[in-house]
Order: C-alpha cells, then sequence, then structure tokens
C-alpha cells in the first residue's frame, strides 16, 4: 500500500502524545504491520492532550501506524468528539 503524505510536521506534544498513546497498547505479535485498531485511542490521546487535531500530529500518527493518511483524517472528521480546527 502507497502511503502519501503531505509533509506536516508534528509538535513535539503531539509526538509525545500519539507514541504514549502507542506505547501503552499491548503488543500484538498477530496484529498486521498497519495497526488501524490503535487510530481511535491514538486520536483521543491527541485531541486530550492538545485540544484539536492538527495535520502534523494526523501524519505522525499515520506514520506510526502505517495508515493512510486519508483514512485517518475520514475517521477523525467524522467523529463530532474530535476537532481539526
Amino acid at each position: 500500500m502507497e502511503l502519501h503524505f503531505s509533509g506536516a510536521t508534528a509538535t513535539e506534544p503531539e509526538r509525545d502524545a500519539v507514541d504514549a498513546a502507542l506505547a501503552a497498547q499491548p503488543d500484538d505479535p498477530d496484529a498486521p504491520a498497519h495497526r488501524r485498531d490503535l487510530l481511535l485511542p491514538a486520536l483521543h490521546a491527541v485531541h486530550e492532550r492538545i485540544g484539536w487535531i492538527s495535520p502534523g500530529a494526523l501524519e505522525h500518527l499515520c506514520r506510526r501506524l502505517e495508515i493512510p493518511p486519508a483514512s485517518a483524517y475520514g475517521v477523525a472528521s467524522f467523529y463530532s468528539l474530535f476537532s481539526l480546527t
């Protein structure tokens, strides 16, 4: 799967929020390389810590989870509890 990124950069607190959320999840040896199942917990972590989900935070999250940014944006924009602005 080819991933297309915009080049947006996450701030250090955004990277820390994503990394901490992903580190808190148990390792699943049977999970695929992409970890779409961790998308919602990571989005919640960024939103709770930063107050919104920036393009840079979303891009960092997608790189870590190896999922397409368009898919993650679709999830983040679907739920009204997440703010993208």
